[in-house]
């Protein structure tokens, strides 16, 4: 018999104009919300990809990390994939 065991897995995403916000206290006081033994990734968007990404990384999460919709070359003009 295989024993199964299951881990909660937790996604912040800080979009901003939600619930998250792009503010690293708010990433600080979520990461430190979640439930022990739970797998935690960051998310976010345009200029708060490094920043979370950075805080993330430094407080041992998980990030995710997408060129898609976070990449600019001037304001306005994105980046291709």
């Amino acid at each position: 018999m295989i024993a199964y065991d299951p881990v909660e897995l937790v996604r912040a995403v800080a979009i901003g104009g939600g619930f998250a916000g792009r503010h690293p206290a708010d990433l600080v006081e979520f990461i430190r919300r979640v439930p022990d033994g739970a797998v935690l990734t960051i998310e976010a968007s345009m200029r708060a990809v490094t920043p979370m990404n950075a805080i993330g990384i430094a407080l041992g999460t998980h990030v995710r990390v997408g060129n898609e919709d976070n990449l600019w070359r001037h304001k306005g003009e994105r980046m291709s994939s």
